[in-house]
């Protein structure tokens, strides 16, 4: 089971261009679950996924994983037992 307790990240804080991305988000994946994320452009999708892989720390909260605590786990360390596909948009959609 993947578990997020109330994560939260904010970009440049104290700054003007301070952006809350995340903020105390609580999410439970139980194992053989298929969910999807959807959201506008700037909604925090790919900031989750970051958050989920270790790509950054959050500012708080717990990121548990089958119970395991890997809210501290650096990205190398998580991905050995996290997976993460990055998107790759052709030519075409970029026109479009």
């Amino acid at each position: 089971m993947l578990e997020l307790k109330k994560i939260s990240k904010t970009f440049n804080p104290g700054t003007v261009n301070e952006k809350c991305a995340l903020h105390d988000l609580s999410l439970s994946v139980p194992d053989g679950d298929f969910i999807t994320i959807i959201g506008a452009n700037g909604a925090g999708k790919s900031t989750l996924f970051g958050a989920i892989s270790g790509s950054f720390l959050t500012d708080s909260g717990e990121i548990l994983l089958d119970g395991q605590d890997v809210t501290l786990l650096p990205e190398y360390r998580r991905s050995k037992i996290i997976g993460r596909l990055f998107r790759i948009r052709c030519a075409a959609a970029r026109r479009a």
